[in-house]
C-alpha cells in the first residue's frame, strides 16, 4: 500500500498523503495496527470507524477498506469526494468497488489488481509503471 501510493500522479508534489483505514465491527484492532504500520513507513494514517467516515472524509486522501466494511456505501462516498480507494480484498477491485486491491494469487505470489474505471471515477491517474505490475480490469 505504501509504495503503491507513489504511483498515483494525483499526489505528485503533495508533501503528505493521508490514509484512512476504514474498519467495521470486526476489524478495529487490525485497522489500528495497519494504520500504525503505515505511519511507521512515513505516511499519515489513522483508523476510522465506517460510521464516522462521512464526517472525516474531507480530511483524507486515500480510503483503505477493511473486509468487513459496508463497501458500497464507503465506495460511493469516496467517489463523490475524489478519494482513492484501496483494499486487501481482490474481489472489491474485480467488482469495481475499489480502485486498487492487494492480494495473493493461488500460487501464493502477491497480486495487485487495478480497476481503471474506478480509478477514473475517483479522479485519479496512475503511472504506467504500476499498471505494468498489476492485473488491470477495464
Amino acid at each position: 500500500t505504501h509504495k503503491i501510493l507513489s504511483y498515483d500522479r494525483t499526489f505528485e508534489g503533495k508533501t503528505s498523503v493521508r490514509v484512512a483505514v476504514v474498519f467495521g465491527s470486526e476489524s478495529a484492532a487490525i485497522a489500528t495496527e495497519f494504520a500504525a504500520a503505515l505511519t511507521q513507513l512515513g505516511r499519515v494514517a489513522s483508523a476510522i470507524d465506517q460510521l464516522r467516515l462521512a464526517a472525516k472524509i474531507s480530511e483524507e486522501d486515500v480510503i483503505y477498506l477493511m473486509p468487513d466494511v459496508e463497501v458500497a456505501a464507503a465506495s460511493d462516498l469516496a467517489e463523490k469526494n475524489g478519494k482513492l480507494t484501496l483494499s486487501g480484498v481482490v474481489a472489491f477491485a474485480e467488482q469495481g468497488q475499489v480502485s486498487i486491491a492487494l492480494g495473493m494469487r493461488r500460487d501464493k505470489k502477491p497480486e495487485i489488481v487495478v480497476h481503471l474505471g474506478r480509478v477514473k471515477a475517483e479522479g485519479h491517474q496512475l503511472a504506467a509503471g504500476l499498471l505494468q505490475l498489476a492485473r488491470v480490469i477495464r
